[in-house]
């Protein structure tokens, strides 16, 4: 949960991250090993959660009319990147996946059409006996 909040306002780090909570990176540390945190202090910090999503995990994790993205000028260029590689990813992989598919197509073809000719001779072998 911490991670998305942390991925969400685009901080690269964890120290980044702790340091806009105003806690030591040893404190977000901490949080992050007990599987805790301090609720109020987050979203005090972080007006724009769905509290919740903070609470409960229920519901999106940013809340109505914020569900716009809170980050400052200078971290945008950060988070578009990172949904470039994302999105990179994500195509090379269907591209991949839908040459392999060309690849098959072929073999599935030359398959079917052998199963049409043997089905074929096994019906005219059917009608002479």
């Amino acid at each position: 949960m911490l991670d998305q909040i942390k991925d969400y306002y685009g901080f690269r780090t964890d120290s980044e991250f702790a340091a806009h909570l105003g806690v030591k990176p040893q404190v977000l540390s901490n949080w992050k090993s007990r599987k805790t945190f301090d609720a109020e202090l987050v979203y005090n910090k972080c007006k724009k959660l769905n509290p919740a999503w903070l609470l409960c995990q229920e519901g999106s994790m940013i809340g109505g009319q914020h569900a716009v993205q809170e980050v400052s000028e200078g971290r945008m260029p950060y988070l578009l990147k990172k949904e470039i590689n994302t999105l990179e990813k994500q195509l090379a992989y269907l591209q991949g996946t839908y040459k392999a598919i060309e690849k098959s197509k072929d073999f599935f073809l030359k398959v079917i059409q052998e199963i049409e000719q043997d089905l074929e001779s096994k019906k005219k072998l059917l009608k002479k006996s």
